[in-house]
């Protein structure tokens, strides 16, 4: 398997964390692809239309877009119920934690673009300030739900643990040990996984 990756990428340590759970990350090659907005790679587009990161080409030739479709690819591969549940209200509260955890990096990633590729005098204040908002709201949630992360490890704690490590990549003035200390603990114990550190060795 070929994973078309950029190593700054919370969705990208999302999809090694869980790979590395699933004892598969040796069979994956990781490709180091350049996607800046403004100027596509077009030798990529010819394998990704969509010319974002991640994304896995599978052993049958198969190119998976999506971070989350690629871990539930990876999960469903190594048959393992617990990363993700094939049905039930557990399932149902693992992709709810996911989904909010991945929407938040999503809106830091954004924010990301907007501040630092987008030339100065074209930046929207409004958009960046919305952003951080709603960053800053996924993570009042994600310290009011903090005991969601006590049981054993699933997919939306890799998400958890990837948008925390990415915040404190690229925004670390928004502080969140300070401002949201309830997560703390979850997130050392969390980053301290074999998963975890192999996914960003």
């Amino acid at each position: 398997m070929k994973l078309y990756y950029s190593p700054a990428s919370p969705f990208v340590a999302k999809v090694l964390i869980v790979a590395h759970e699933c004892d598969l990350a040796h069979k994956i090659e990781c490709v180091d692809t350049k996607v800046v907005p403004g100027s596509p790679n077009l030798e990529y587009s010819a394998q990704n239309p969509l010319r974002q990161i991640p994304a896995l080409m599978t052993d049958d030739g198969v190119m998976i877009y999506d971070s989350f479709a690629i871990c539930d690819y990876l999960i469903r591969l190594a048959d393992n119920e617990t990363l993700l549940p094939v049905s039930g209200p557990e399932r149902t509260k693992i992709l709810n934690l996911h989904a909010l955890c991945n929407g938040a990096a999503e809106r830091a990633v954004q924010t990301r673009y907007e501040t630092f590729v987008r030339p100065e005098q074209f930046r929207w204040p409004e958009m960046i300030d919305d952003n951080f908002g709603r960053i800053k709201g996924a993570l009042a949630l994600l310290e009011d739900n903090v005991k969601a992360f006590d049981g054993p490890f699933d997919i939306s704690e890799a998400a958890f643990v990837a948008l925390l490590r990415y915040l404190d990549l690229r925004f670390a003035e928004i502080d969140w040990r300070a401002n949201y200390p309830k997560l703390v603990e979850s997130f050392d114990s969390l980053n301290e996984m074999r998963c975890v550190q192999a996914a960003y060795a």
